[in-house]
């Protein structure tokens, strides 16, 4: 959770997270971070845009499959209809608020004003191989008021819900979950795991367990026929093409353990890709692409130079000109090319 545009961008360019979430009703993020976001979610990663503060964020409107037709006011809070969806219902303001008025471009309409005329108020939309889910209204101040109907904090979960990604990544330097689960065939026992991660790789969230440098240690008592499971998040190191990590599992009650059995799981992990492997795909040697091309040899250039700015600014200038493709081709272009602009921004 961060505060201000400039934290957002810093801890998007980690690589660390794969939904995100804009809310602030003030905040603006820089163009170059937008259009970053907008490649985020192409790439397969979800985001949550809420507020009816204005149209700040227009590098996003492709994402978001909306067009921005100014404010509505005399609202007095939504209707979510669409059954697909967990929650259903009115739910009123909590406090007033002059919201935007939005036109799908291909979003799917989750939610309705409650007002005279009908107006959208909600949306979900699949963009690449991502997902977005948007409310044009300040969805976090309703959920904060005192005595709030509980459903906008269900709507919040079932956004995030929503845009989560389907499965989870194993490129270099993504984020990653593990899950450790624990089925207890016979009495009731208690007992301890120990996960030992390699050096190179990131705990970012130990669950239940307590870390200690590269280990981590689960406390766990296990009655009879009942299973329990941890779920830990990990950075994957960008130099390696796989992982392994080891689980001790032990039983009885600390310091009288004893050793039950080892677990050991290898991760593969997906190779990071580079411009010059972009620049190598046999579709970008066409002539649709021949702008798409030159921009990105200009970011291989500054690459070499050392300067990863430069080079993120013209990987993300060559993004822009994918917004008219349509041909399957671009596609395979953008999504390496993606890959590789995650990549550089981790490096700044």
């Amino acid at each position: 959770m961060v505060t201000d545009a400039e934290a957002f961008t810093r801890e998007f360019r980690t690589g660390r997270y794969s939904v995100y979430g804009l809310f602030s009703e003030k905040e603006k993020i820089s163009e170059q971070a937008q259009q970053e976001l907008r490649e985020a979610v192409f790439r397969g990663e979800g985001l949550l845009v809420a507020g009816g503060h204005d149209h700040r964020h227009n590098k996003l409107d492709s994402t978001l499959g909306l067009k921005f037709k100014g404010k509505l006011s005399h609202t007095e809070g939504i209707d979510v209809f669409l059954f697909a969806l967990p929650v259903t219902g009115a739910i009123e303001w909590g406090v007033n608020e002059k919201v935007l008025n939005i036109t799908s471009q291909g979003a799917e309409v989750v939610a309705y004003y409650l007002a005279e005329e009908q107006a959208i108020a909600s949306t979900r939309h699949g963009y690449g191989e991502g997902r977005s889910f948007f409310a044009g209204f300040d969805l976090l101040a309703q959920a904060s008021q005192p005595n709030a109907d509980p459903l906008w904090d269900e709507l919040i979960l079932t956004a995030l819900q929503d845009i989560e990604p389907e499965t989870a990544r194993s490129n270099a330097g993504a984020a990653t979950a593990v899950h450790l689960n624990l089925v207890n065939q016979g009495i009731a026992t208690p007992g301890e795991a120990i996960i030992t991660v390699p050096e190179n790789t990131t705990i970012l969230d130990s669950g239940l367990a307590q870390q200690v440098n590269n280990r981590l240690f689960w406390t766990f008592n296990l009655a009879e026929a009942v299973e329990d499971s941890l779920n830990v998040w990990l950075q994957l190191p960008l130099l390696t093409d796989r992982i392994v990590i080891s689980s001790l599992i032990q039983v009885g009650v600390a310091p009288e353990l004893s050793d039950y059995e080892n677990l050991e799981l290898t991760l593969p992990i997906e190779t990071a890709t580079t411009l010059l492997d972009v620049l190598a795909l046999p579709e970008l040697q066409q002539k649709p692409f021949q702008k798409i091309r030159k921009e990105i040899e200009e970011a291989q250039q500054y690459l070499e130079k050392g300067d990863y700015a430069k080079a993120l600014k013209y990987a993300i200038k060559a993004t822009d000109y994918f917004e008219k493709q349509t041909a399957q081709q671009a596609k395979t272009i953008r999504l390496q090319l993606d890959d590789a602009i995650r990549v550089l921004a981790q490096q700044l």
